[in-house]
């Protein structure tokens, strides 16, 4: 739930409600100016009076459109469809060295949705560990895969192979900090 007047949202330009939210007290998302906002269900969640305040943009699963009109709730703002064409990465494949690091940049499209919340996870944080903005640290050699996905939408996904080798990932310097020569 989400509570009376839980967010001050006056300098919040996105607000990406959760599908966990199953209710929306009044003046909720208060002060949300020219705000954009997600919602991530076709069934919107129970909303007393004005959750918002006016001009916010609120995005909403296309078939549901209709349904969130109705709502006197949102009856000042205009509420959009959302049509998401897709995630991707910068990068599908890298190769790291143990010790080194890289950052994938995910898109989202289209570009008005690039306030979504990204999640990056790793199939293998031994090899390869991946913070929030998408930064890897190799770990140790071997593989694994580095997903990015939208934190409140299934069905979005984008990957990245990522092969970390036992070197620094520096010409010539080992993994042990020891400099090969080759002359």
């Amino acid at each position: 739930n989400i509570d009376v007047k839980a967010f001050n949202a006056w300098n919040l330009k996105f607000i990406d409600v959760p599908t966990s939210v199953v209710s929306i007290g009044e003046d909720a998302l208060y002060r949300s100016y020219g705000a954009t906002i997600y919602f991530h269900t076709a069934e919107p969640p129970a909303m007393n009076a004005r959750i918002c305040s006016t001009d916010a943009v609120i995005y909403v699963p296309a078939p549901a459109v209709d349904t969130y009109k109705a709502l006197s709730s949102l009856s000042q703002n205009k509420v959009l469809p959302y049509a998401l064409t897709g995630l991707s990465l910068d990068k599908t494949s890298l190769t790291l060295g143990t010790g080194a690091t890289d950052t994938l940049c995910a898109t989202i499209a289209p570009e008005q949705f690039a306030g979504l919340n990204v999640r990056y996870t790793s199939s293998n944080e031994d090899v390869v560990s991946v913070d929030h903005a998408g930064v890897l640290v190799g770990k140790k050699a071997g593989t694994a895969v580095v997903t990015a996905s939208l934190a409140y939408l299934e069905g979005y996904t984008a990957a990245c192979e990522v092969k970390v080798t036992g070197s620094s990932g520096i010409d010539g310097v080992e993994a042990d900090g020891k400099l090969s020569l080759v002359v």
